[in-house]
């Protein structure tokens, strides 16, 4: 398993692996190739739709609507597979959030206990201090 999420998915795909799920973490690349991927399907479906709508042979409309509901599948699958890596890098970024705002309230808890500390001690002027 730690195999395959050390390779690329292109590095996988050169050697003719078969990944049994998504990684965890794309690179630039990956990135890249789904969202091209994700653009030629998108268009792919569009075109079947207009061209079965075009068309006036029942068979060759058949055969158009079928493709273009593969292309959808396709489409369909390749977000599924995103949007939990999706939902893991939101789940990640309101952690970090979270911990920030910790971070924050026990800073201000410091302020105001030195604050506090300040204002029960006895006022010296600058002439006391050095005189005694």
């Amino acid at each position: 398993m730690q195999h395959y999420q050390a390779q690329t998915f292109g590095q996988m795909q050169a050697q003719g692996q078969v990944m049994p799920e998504p990684p965890m973490v794309l690179s630039t690349k990956d990135h890249l190739y789904l969202k091209d991927a994700m653009s030629w399907l998108l268009t792919a479906i569009k075109k079947c739709r207009h061209f079965a709508q075009e068309c006036n042979d029942s068979d060759v409309k058949q055969a158009l609507d079928k493709t273009g509901r593969m292309h959808q599948m396709h489409y369909q699958m390749l977000l599924n597979h995103l949007q939990p890596m999706q939902q893991q890098q939101l789940l990640q970024q309101y952690a970090q959030r979270q911990q920030q705002q910790q971070q924050q309230q026990q800073f201000q808890a410091q302020v105001q206990q030195g604050q506090q500390f300040m204002a029960q001690q006895p006022a010296q002027t600058v002439g006391q201090h050095f005189t005694s």
